[in-house]
């Protein structure tokens, strides 16, 4: 499944500066498919100073670690680039030398920050910044250049008449974000993408009622292009991105819907209900830790036949969604339990020409309680932290080594934007992280003790999740 992510806060790779502070960070966690680790901004330095559980900073410090998260995404609620008097000067040196680095202060009001190996990153006034990490790698972004890029990135694409906010190009990618734009002008822009030849395996999301919007495709040359719309701590994010993405299979998570089919196997006996008439015109498939029912050109038709069959068979309906997309494209997902804890999810998009029913068998741990009308709130531990959602029928609570993953049972992507806002209140609010998605909403952050809190919402399941003790950023 297509599966191009936008580009949100975080512009650019995470720097690795300092032997001594091993600041290497990757992407944000998914709960739902995807796993992840994250780095602490915080631990062994001192953190930008905050202004309330809001997640406002009043007046940031100005230390290492708050230019370093401003080198990372861009963020001028960490440091806003400015000329340095003489006691945040004192400041940062103290600070950068602590990490094991020195600092350059220029007449023009740059600042150049120099780690071990030639690694280094500068912010100029206008807050740009250009800089090399570990590695060799040149990163950085430009807050200058307001004009359309004139590379062959910039010109594979229609030139929007939005006010540029920041943008980075490399010889694979380029990225800009917008400010200053509506709903109804990302919309027009996303058709004028459709029209310059972005259609291929085209996808657009349209939630006014949300402030949200996205529109993603192809060209012939395989080029890509993404341009996501929505609310991101407050204020409107807008982001195009254009370049050439590579499909990786996810090796380090057995179930992983909608990638290359297995091989062909016999139907497990304890999901024979499925297929009560032979093969029906479908393959099965083994993809290693489950089994998928596939059929070429299946339909909403074929849908309803598998639930009816599951409902049938006693299993509980966790999650059953439908509808069509602005071009009339047929959507569906259901997922279903039976009491033992085995899964079947239900799979179709008309748009994708995709349509399967994936077959997870119980492999142990703790398991699910009636999803039916789920258990408790969990009350003590990590959990506490986070605030109890005012909608669904129940939670199904599962944990691991790591962390807390809560099934909101009933909860509708309606619920998605009012639970941020409660996750955001809560001091969820640090290296905070957005995606819109085909069929996917989520939003990660960390409060002031390193917790890490997400929210998403997939393919009809609401799931939230936090880590049982303090990560590193």
């Amino acid at each position: 499944m297509k599966n191009i992510i936008a580009v949100l806060i975080v512009l650019i790779m995470v720097l690795s500066l300092f032997a001594c502070g091993d600041s290497q960070g990757t992407d944000a966690p998914e709960t739902y498919r995807r796993e992840d680790e994250s780095k602490n901004a915080q631990e062994g330095s001192d953190a930008p100073e905050t202004g309330g559980a809001s997640g406002i900073q009043d007046k940031p410090a100005v230390t290492f670690i708050a230019l370093l998260q401003y080198a990372e995404s861009g963020d001028t609620s960490v440091f806003e680039p400015h000329m340095l008097d003489a006691a945040e000067k004192a400041q940062l040196k103290a600070s950068v030398e602590a990490e094991g680095g020195t600092v350059e202060f220029g007449d023009d009001g740059s600042i150049t920050v120099k780690g071990r190996g030639g690694s280094y990153f500068t912010i100029t006034l206008d807050g740009s910044v250009e800089g090399v990490d570990d590695d060799g790698n040149p990163f950085g972004f430009s807050k200058g250049k307001k004009e359309w890029p004139d590379t062959a990135l910039g010109k594979a694409v229609p030139k929007a008449d939005f006010a540029i906010k920041m943008q980075i190009e490399d010889e694979e990618t380029l990225m800009i974000t917008f400010e200053n734009v509506t709903i109804d002008q990302a919309k027009a822009y996303g058709a004028k993408l459709r029209e310059a030849g972005f259609s291929v395996d085209e996808s657009e999301i349209y939630m006014p009622d949300q402030n949200m919007y996205s529109y993603s495709g192809k060209n012939a040359d395989d080029l890509s292009a993404e341009l996501s719309f929505m609310p991101v701590g407050g204020e409107i994010m807008c982001a195009l991105s254009v370049g050439r993405y590579s499909e990786y299979p996810d090796t380090d998570n057995p179930y992983n819907p909608g990638t290359d089919p297995g091989t062909e196997t016999d139907l497990p006996s304890n999901f024979a209900f499925l297929l009560p008439s032979g093969d029906e015109g479908c393959r099965v498939l083994d993809n290693g830790s489950y089994v998928s029912i596939e059929k070429a050109n299946g339909t909403l038709a074929d849908c309803k036949t598998f639930a009816d069959r599951c409902r049938n068979a006693g299993m509980t309906v966790q999650t059953e969604s439908e509808y069509k997309t602005d071009d009339g494209k047929q959507m569906y997902f259901a997922s279903f339990v039976n009491a033992g804890g085995d899964e079947v999810h239900i799979y179709l998009s008309e748009a994708e020409n995709q349509f399967y029913v994936d077959l997870i068998e119980y492999q142990g741990g703790p398991g699910p309680v009636d999803p039916g009308t789920g258990g408790d709130w969990p009350s003590d531990g990590a959990a506490a932290m986070l605030p109890k959602p005012g909608f669904g029928s129940g939670f199904v609570v599962n944990e691991d080594e790591d962390e807390i993953d809560i099934q909101v049972v009933g909860g509708q992507l309606s619920d998605f934007a009012g639970y941020v806002e409660q996750l955001r209140a809560s001091d969820f609010t640090y290296h905070s992280d957005s995606d819109s998605d085909d069929g996917l909403m989520m939003y990660s952050g960390y409060n002031q003790d390193n917790y890490c809190a997400l929210v998403q919402y997939a393919y009809g399941t609401f799931m939230i999740m936090i880590t049982k003790q303090p990560e590193e950023y």
